[in-house]
């Protein structure tokens, strides 16, 4: 890793590399690292399209499935330079109230089957960003290593969730070091089991698409715990990931 890279260059590489490798396998996509890249690309585009006024650090909240859209609108969001905040449409309005205003972000980008939630959500000046644009990223609005890459908050167990931030250079030196230890590679498929509000999906996410990996987005709560085996033998998955409850 050099100290110039980005999860945007390097992710960037991996599409050179293999364009039409599956790099996000669900029930309702199978995206090849260019197409994925041209979704995450769009996503970009309507963020610029917004306009800027950010006042502080460049952050977007995303309210989105655990699908290959959601996983679009993470890259599209730092392509766009911005940190993202992974909103889980599972919690509680007033949780997910108190962590756009504690994060700050002024922009919402959502799908339609949240649409309602957004909208609820979204602060009186803000942006709510449901359709894509078209168009590629600025290349001015492109992250620096040390900028946010995202802004995780704790489960709130003990009092009020906290924020935790990380930059490009931390995330891409955690995901190198899950690479690594583990020879994850491009003949590999990664589960990603954890919601994209846990940190552990960060790890996933970017093990797979960094590596030119196959990311496999998988909803533990839909297909139950006696689907888990069909779907680990229908899918080949290489690299199974799981909390304890």
């Amino acid at each position: 890793m050099t100290g110039r890279e980005t999860l945007v260059t390097r992710f960037a590489e991996q599409v050179a590399a293999r364009p039409d490798h599956v790099a996000v396998r669900t029930p309702g996509h199978v995206w090849t690292y260019r197409q994925l890249d041209e979704y995450s690309d769009r996503q970009a585009a309507a963020l610029a399209d917004c306009g800027g006024g950010d006042a502080g650090p460049r952050r977007v909240a995303l309210l989105f499935r655990h699908d290959a859209p959601m996983v679009g609108a993470v890259l599209g969001a730092l392509k766009a330079g911005y940190a993202y905040v992974p909103l889980d449409a599972a919690y509680p309005q007033a949780r997910l109230a108190l962590m756009l205003e504690d994060c700050g972000a002024r922009r919402i980008l959502t799908e339609t089957a949240h649409v309602g939630l957004a909208r609820a959500l979204n602060p009186a000046d803000g942006h709510l960003l449901v359709e894509e644009a078209d168009g590629k990223p600025d290349p001015d609005a492109l992250p620096q290593p040390g900028d946010e890459a995202y802004v995780l908050y704790t489960s709130g167990s003990t009092g009020r969730p906290k924020p935790v931030v990380q930059s490009h250079r931390n995330v891409l030196h955690h995901a190198d070091a899950w690479i690594g230890g583990l020879g994850i590679g491009a003949a590999d498929r990664i589960s990603l089991q954890s919601a994209y509000s846990w940190d552990s999906a960060v790890q996933d996410t970017f093990a797979a698409l960094l590596s030119g990996g196959t990311l496999l987005p998988i909803d533990l709560k839909a297909i139950g715990v006696a689907g888990l085996i069909d779907w680990m033998r229908t899918t080949r998955v290489s690299v199974y990931h799981s909390t304890l409850p």
